[in-house]
């Protein structure tokens, strides 16, 4: 099934532009640990987690600056993290035969 304009986008997933030619950098590790579950492979499950907490790490800061203090900003950061990783599922589900 194609996905349309996301499609488009998730065929640039990995890839910088440079000089006007792309450069293959491999998938981000959100993607790869999604197309890992979906695989069946070993420890996909736990490569989504370290990655979704990860991802969590990095948005945290600007969680923090909208006001988000202690525990509300560990929920939300691990919310909106969590959320993304939702999206990858979907998203890649819907790219499979």
């Amino acid at each position: 099934m194609r996905v349309g304009t996301l499609g488009a986008l998730g065929d640039q997933i990995g890839c910088a532009p440079c000089g006007g030619q792309r450069r293959n950098l491999g998938q981000l590790p959100s993607s790869e640990s999604v197309q890992a579950v979906l695989n069946h492979e070993p420890n996909g499950w736990t490569k989504v987690v370290m990655s979704t907490v990860l991802r969590s790490v990095l948005i945290a800061p600007g969680v923090a600056v909208a006001g988000a203090r202690g525990w509300k900003l560990v929920g939300g950061s691990l919310l909106s993290s969590a959320t993304i990783t939702a999206f990858l599922f979907i998203f890649y589900r819907a790219q499979r035969p």
